[in-house]
């Protein structure tokens, strides 16, 4: 059997299963519309990406990392001690902050662009509830390492709850005891979580085609390209999420 052979019958195999011209063919003839503003529309898989950086560099970290009381030691060793330790640690520290920039520029270019109204007010509260769990999991890292900016970032965010009057004081305690467990328990969590709702917006952003502000009459058909044609053909994620969450 010769090795074109056996790719034929493995992709074969692989198609039967999964589906994979069908995804091929859907994706060769998807259109989607051209703006002039489209740099605005980089800015989610941007996000995307530098989730995926978080994960990747969190799971590194977290082979090393203690918490409690050896945490600052801990972080000492995987800074100084291990080998491209402090290339992983500033890589995922970059990335998280880079991250909620990416996510609050997508969030304006949103909202400035209308691409929140019908039909995609689902995907739109999906994006808010990831931007909170993005500021909630970004807030929480300062509190890892428990050095002196652990202390005084922590001590500073928890008196912004504690300045409501009446409830600020039980509000701050609630704040606190949450804060000091997810801290201890982030590095496991939070990619569950936010991958659980990244899910939940894929899919409505599947269900609804599209990802712009741009209306029914922008959206061309299927024809072949040319340098012409104001329309590009472009990898849509309809297809690709409806195969790859199947039961969402």
């Amino acid at each position: 059997m010769t090795t074109k052979s056996l790719t034929n019958s493995v992709y074969g195999w692989v198609d039967e299963r999964l589906g994979l011209s069908d995804l091929a063919a859907f994706a060769r003839h998807k259109t989607v519309p051209s703006h002039a503003q489209s740099f605005w529309y980089y800015w989610g898989g941007i996000s995307l990406f530098l989730f995926i950086v978080q994960c990747f560099t969190g799971i590194l970290l977290l082979v090393y990392y203690r918490p409690g009381a050896d945490a600052y030691e801990s972080v000492r060793q995987i800074t100084f001690v291990m080998h491209f330790g402090w290339l992983i640690r500033s890589a995922h520290s970059w990335s998280a902050n880079l991250m909620l920039f990416a996510v609050f520029v997508h969030m304006f270019s949103v909202f400035f662009m209308k691409a929140y109204r019908k039909p995609r007010e689902f995907g739109w509260l999906s994006g808010m509830a990831l931007l909170a769990l993005a500021t909630v999991f970004g807030f929480s890292g300062y509190l890892l390492p428990m050095d002196e900016l652990s202390y005084f970032a922590t001590k500073v965010g928890l008196q912004i709850p504690a300045a409501v009057p009446f409830i600020g004081p039980a509000i701050a305690t609630i704040c606190a005891a949450v804060l000091t467990s997810a801290s201890l328990r982030r590095s496991v969590s939070s990619p569950c979580t936010s991958w659980s709702f990244l899910r939940s917006s894929c899919r409505f952003l599947a269900s609804t085609c599209g990802s712009s502000s741009a209306t029914a009459t922008q959206f061309r058909p299927a024809k072949k390209a040319s340098p012409q044609s104001s329309a590009r053909a472009s990898p849509s994620c309809r297809g690709f999420c409806a195969r790859t969450w199947p039961g969402g």
